[in-house]
């Protein structure tokens, strides 16, 4: 699908982020869900590029990039991996620096769904802009 008309998917607004886990020491599978904090902090252009050095430094063979795209009009900084559409395990991430949102492609949230829903906890995590609340749980693992 082309750059100019990709369709974007932005947590908490188009989606949930549910993970399940367990808690230290136990033998039942727990449900989490992330949920936005009131006041995050911004994310500047060198933010991200510390963060893509710093998975380039701890993950040297993924390649990991961060190109600059417009999409839809929007101008966008997209974390990625070299070839990322032949690996199964990686998911582009999409930064509104102009507007403070991170976003994925809707192929991402349909296909992928587990893993995007992990890397979006880990970055937004990252970056301070979540916290992680216990729903329920689930069930003997």
């Amino acid at each position: 699908m082309s750059p100019r008309r990709l369709k974007l998917l932005e947590p908490f607004k188009d989606f949930e982020i549910e993970l399940k886990g367990r808690g230290f020491h136990s033998r039942y599978e727990q449900l989490f869900k992330a949920v936005p904090k009131p006041s995050r902090p911004t994310i500047t252009l060198q933010d991200l590029q510390q963060y893509v050095e710093e998975l380039r430094a701890r993950y040297p063979e993924r390649g990991f990039t961060l190109r600059h795209l417009v999409v839809n009009g929007h101008e966008y900084w997209v974390l990625t991996q070299e070839g990322v559409r032949r690996k199964k395990d990686s998911v582009s991430i999409y930064f509104d620096l102009a507007s403070q949102k991170i976003m994925i492609p809707a192929f991402y949230w349909r296909n992928r769904r587990k893993l995007a829903r992990f890397i979006l906890h880990r970055i937004m995590g990252r970056f301070g802009w979540i916290e992680t609340k216990y729903v329920k749980q689930l069930g003997r693992a």
